[in-house]
């Protein structure tokens, strides 16, 4: 069985069409309710932005492919002078003087600065455990047959929204019906746990842990390494996703119905991250990690 068809004996036929049927919702309330006079221009706006989004999304996604774990240590170091910078001047209170708080910035910046660049390494870690952890543990439950998984998750789908449930009422509130959105989306991947049999959560366990201590290990001891895959994973999916996007909205048959499959895509991600992460390695991983 193709990795398409495992998929769909999770999720149930069509429910990436209806993911994306919540989020249209959203567009359909707004055009319906808040500026009708304004539905051409509106559509044409939003179809742009879908596009812009995407083709940005494949831009940043093919930086960070090629060049992100190069910039690792000096992001590292940025975010360390933001986040001392913020904590020394809320230390100091907004009460305090400005000379005070321009005191409080710097030192807090260059507290941030030289530890984020000493623990580094454990940065590296910890954040290649978590990513290293949550694929593995993804790529299990995908991969997994249905017998493993769990017989009632073929009829598992999502709840039909829709405008007039959503909208009922007198009270026509767009934030509203996009919180009934969210609870809805984020509500989803319970009923999916709760679904699964006891030995595909022992697997998505199991994967997690394994995914996470290796990931540990190897971002303790080859923080730059790490880095790259990292940098080469996020960029894979940003190039996938982006891709998939366009492919979609120009109309391409086969690439869009190609770019629904789970399992399709879980390989595709994983070749095009090892071919990024030995690009990297090859030009930026020559030296010895330090």
């Amino acid at each position: 069985m193709t990795g398409h068809g495992r998929w769909h004996c999770i999720v149930g036929d069509g429910w990436f069409a209806n993911v994306r049927g919540q989020f249209s919702v959203l567009s359909e309330i707004m055009l319906e309710y808040q500026v009708p006079q304004l539905e051409p221009m509106i559509a044409q706006v939003v179809a742009l932005l879908d596009a812009v989004m995407a083709l940005v999304g494949v831009l940043v996604g093919l930086a960070l492919w090629l060049l992100g774990g190069r910039f690792a240590r000096p992001v590292c170091v940025l975010g360390g002078l933001i986040v001392g910078a913020l904590g020394g001047a809320t230390a100091v209170g907004y009460w305090s003087n400005a000379t005070a708080t321009l005191v409080s910035l710097l030192v807090g910046g260059t507290v941030g600065c030289l530890l984020a660049y000493l623990l580094f390494r454990v940065w590296m870690g910890v954040s290649f455990a978590v990513v290293f952890g949550a694929a593995l543990a993804f790529s299990a439950i995908i991969w997994l047959s249905p017998s493993v998984i769990g017989g009632g998750m073929d009829k598992l789908t999502m709840p039909e929204i829709t405008i007039e449930t959503l909208m009922a009422g007198e009270t026509r509130d767009f934030w509203q019906a996009f919180t009934a959105v969210i609870q809805e989306l984020a509500s989803w991947p319970q009923a999916i746990w709760q679904e699964l049999k006891p030995t595909a959560r022992s697997a998505m366990i199991g994967g997690g842990l394994v995914g996470g201590m290796c990931g540990l290990l190897i971002g303790l001891i080859l923080p730059r390494l790490a880095a790259s895959i990292q940098s080469a994973f996020v960029g894979s999916i940003l190039m996938v996703g982006g891709g998939g996007s366009l492919f979609r909205l120009r109309g391409v048959p086969g690439l869009a119905t190609l770019a629904e499959q789970p399992g399709v895509l879980l390989l595709l991600v994983g070749l095009i991250t090892l071919m990024g992460t030995a690009l990297q390695c090859m030009v930026f991983c020559r030296k010895t990690d330090k």
